[in-house]
């Protein structure tokens, strides 16, 4: 689950309430906070993901591996794919290889890749884009490797001496939710290039199989009601305990301003995602507070929200 603010391992979400779940247990919350004091160690890491059990439905494929021109550049990647006999199980197939792509494609202009990296494609902008069977999940995931591993021999040249420190990057995407209408993922995402600690990011991310679309705000609420949403959110937000411990500054991160540090009157929040009992808005570390709080996660639930629904979203909830 994911607990105000650490990464655990149990499938279900707690809400924001702040009456928790009945399988929220104080040793569920612990189990993350053990290893986010350490988050440089990679073993401590990789093994969450791999604790995660997968809906029906769906199998998970794992692929890790090291660096050619280094043993201590280390990439792993589980992906929890739909099975080919589920409905729409190409659309959500190649939607998790474009979460795949972006997840590697964030570093900027990529070097020229060897020939051997067949059915791999340049984007019209900085990146590369995987252009092969879909259905060849392990191929998938080495494509992913494959860009990582040529983001690093651009960062640090192909001299192990070169390299600072261990080096890893680690995706998750774990099935989290499906339906007959929408299928919502853990997105698990970790980084560590030396120093005291990495940088990891967890959300839930959410996608309307019937219609191809991935469900972001534009998709689930009307024009003009952000400032309506933003205030259902504090006060979801406020009932949380992991709230009440940092008290994060959501005012400032939703506040956008211009390049004079000016409020424009306009706002913002992380991209929503949909989980059994309303929509989840993640914060990544330093978004709203220090990185010792971890990432909050705060959910408003669905009746809440009714009055801001686009009509897609009512169908895609299944609302009446």
């Amino acid at each position: 689950m994911l607990i105000g603010g650490f990464f655990s391992i149990s499938p279900t979400l707690c809400n924001s309430s702040s009456q928790p779940a009945t399988d929220c247990t104080e040793e569920d919350s612990l189990v993350y906070e053990d290893v986010a004091e350490d988050v440089e160690d990679e073993e401590c890491l990789q093994g969450l993901p791999k604790l995660t059990v997968s809906l029906p439905g769906f199998t998970t494929t794992t692929y890790n591996a090291s660096a050619d021109f280094c043993e201590r550049v280390n990439y792993d990647i589980s992906v929890d794919f739909p099975k080919r006999s589920i409905a729409h199980s190409d659309a959500v197939t190649k939607w998790l290889v474009e979460k795949i792509e972006d997840s590697g494609n964030m570093d900027g202009e990529l070097p020229p890749m060897n020939a051997i990296y067949i059915n791999y494609a340049r984007r019209t902008n900085a990146g590369w884009r995987y252009e092969g069977d879909i259905h060849n999940r392990q191929r998938i995931c080495k494509f992913a490797a494959d860009v990582y591993f040529a983001i690093v021999k651009g960062d640090y040249g192909l001299n192990e001496m070169e390299i600072p420190s261990s080096l890893f990057s680690t995706l998750c995407l774990s099935a989290y939710v499906k339906n007959s209408r929408f299928v919502t993922y853990q997105q698990f995402k970790h980084d560590y290039r030396g120093g005291a600690h990495g940088y990891y990011t967890e959300r839930l991310i959410s996608f309307d199989h019937v219609h191809g679309q991935e469900i972001d705000y534009k998709y689930l609420f009307r024009d003009g009601c952000m400032e309506a949403i933003l205030a259902l959110l504090k006060e979801e937000a406020k009932q949380s305990p992991n709230y009440q411990k940092w008290e994060p500054d959501i005012d400032e991160y939703a506040c956008v301003k211009d390049e004079n540090d000016k409020p424009t009157g306009l706002h913002r929040l992380p991209q929503p995602g949909l989980s059994e009992e309303g929509v989840v808005f993640s914060f990544q570390p330093y978004a709203i507070s220090c990185f010792a709080a971890g990432t909050f996660h705060f959910t408003i639930p669905y009746n809440r929200l009714r009055p801001y629904l686009t009509d897609r979203a009512k169908w895609c909830l299944n609302m009446k």
